[in-house]
């Protein structure tokens, strides 16, 4: 399967998903968000951070870029990037996580998925930044394998030995499914060096009801050289299969049974929308159930969530008590427009705001966002004496490859980038940039004297 590379900008913004339709006709995209938080020396809501979005031209989100206001240089400063990438069909091949640190350049991890021709996820990898060579350095990965029914049967677990440079098998995981091809038991192990064996680590059981959902959840855990019960987990559920409640037990040894922990609780409105949301725990003195948590959240007239408000319980007065307001302003097609937070002062028992996070939607057709996404690039000078500009019309991944294929460098882009051949621990000489960009990449040779 070809992968094509596709580098953008994309956010999640504190639990509020991006939602886009219409991309046959058109794209709705949110573009940009910036927040302003209440600062409690001047007492008023200031620039705080921000956030930058653009999507490919099949409308997939595809990476994220952070900013923080700098309020002693009035300035904004770029804190965290999140790359992605996609194949034709529109599963994600590719992930690079990084943040900046105080040279602005300083990478986290990646992570590379392959699939199947029926689009199941077969191995991913995570890769972590080698400061010191300037490249990627397999960690992790899984394997996933597949029955003639192409239902899962069991995952591969390695890690990268990084002296032999070879993967090491160190977990396996074993999936039972029934008939109708719904896991009922997964199985975990692990190598033990010590020993050299392979021994049990954990076993997941699941008893379905006669729709196929999920109604208990048994975990055992290994101890003590044997697999014993560690929780489970009980489901109840509404007519329409949503979760009514969700319980956790806890395995008590001493009288070899289980004991209540936790429960979830949930109501919905209209399009199955969670509209209250309750956590409650065990309280073994009272030997009752008592509130921690509570989210009770209002649907407009087309369904969304307009406003939400969070409580805790206080265990004194046996009361809810007030925490804070989240307001949205969210049009017809569901997309929000302006958020604001207030929060709750008990000393006057008022409310004030806290924080104001405004969302840009862009409505784009999709032929004229084909158009403006060509990348236009120029590299130069060509030969380079020391520093080499880059020059695009969008964001990229570069990659610089040895002629005989060993990629010695990598970094991404929102445009121009400047590479200082002694920097990046280069010798002289001739190198392939390849600059990955949505939905397609360039490769052009430099040389470096």
């Amino acid at each position: 399967m070809k992968t094509k590379f596709t580098i953008a900008l994309f956010a999640a913004i504190s639990g509020l998903a991006a939602q886009q339709t219409g991309f046959e006709d058109g794209t709705r995209q949110l573009k940009g968000m910036h927040s302003r938080s209440l600062v409690s020396a001047t007492g008023t809501l200031e620039l705080f951070d921000s956030m930058r979005y653009e999507y490919n031209q099949k409308g997939l989100l595809t990476a994220e870029i952070k900013y923080v206001y700098n309020r002693t240089n009035s300035i904004w400063e770029q804190e965290s990037v999140s790359v992605y990438a996609y194949d034709e069909n529109g599963n994600q091949t590719l992930m690079i996580d990084s943040f900046m640190d105080v040279s602005k350049q300083n990478y986290n991890y990646k992570r590379t998925t392959t699939f199947n021709a029926d689009n199941q996820q077969l191995v991913q990898i995570v890769y972590k930044w080698n400061k010191n060579n300037n490249i990627f350095q397999p960690s992790t990965r899984s394997t996933r394998k597949y029955d003639s029914n192409k239902w899962l049967i069991g995952t591969d677990f390695d890690n990268y030995h990084l002296p032999s440079g070879t993967w090491w098998l160190n977990g396996v995981s074993f999936n039972t499914n029934n008939s109708n091809g719904i896991c009922t038991e997964i199985l975990t192990q692990v190598y033990d060096s010590t020993l050299k064996v392979w021994r049990d680590n954990g076993k997941s059981k699941y008893a379905l009801t006669s729709a196929g959902l999920v109604a208990t959840l048994f975990y055992e855990m290994y101890s003590s050289g044997m697999l014993k019960p560690n929780y489970k987990k009980e489901y109840q559920y509404n007519p329409d299969s949503t979760i009514a409640m969700e319980t956790t037990y806890t395995w008590n040894a001493g009288k070899s049974g289980y004991d209540n922990s936790t429960r979830l609780l949930l109501s919905y409105g209209a399009k199955k929308v969670v509209t209250i949301r309750v956590n409650e725990k065990w309280n073994t003195t009272s030997s009752k159930w008592e509130g921690t948590g509570k989210n009770t959240s209002f649907q407009n007239t087309h369904g969304w969530i307009d406003s939400y408000y969070v409580f805790s319980w206080d265990n004194n007065s046996g009361k809810w008590i007030k925490g804070s307001r989240y307001f949205n302003q969210v049009n017809a097609n569901g997309y929000n427009q302006m958020q604001t937070v207030w929060n709750y002062k008990s000393s006057n028992d008022s409310f004030y705001k806290a924080v104001e996070r405004r969302y840009s939607l862009n409505i784009l057709n999709s032929a004229k966002m084909k158009e403006t996404m060509k990348p236009d690039v120029k590299v130069f000078p060509n030969p380079a004496l020391g520093v080499l500009n880059i020059r695009c019309n969008q964001p990229f991944v570069l990659e610089v490859f040895e002629p005989g294929g060993r990629m010695v460098y990598t970094s991404r882009s929102v445009g121009d980038l400047k590479l200082n051949r002694e920097n990046c621990n280069l010798e002289s000489g001739m190198y392939f940039l390849r600059m990955n960009f949505a939905g397609e990449s360039k490769t052009t040779t430099v040389f470096w004297q």
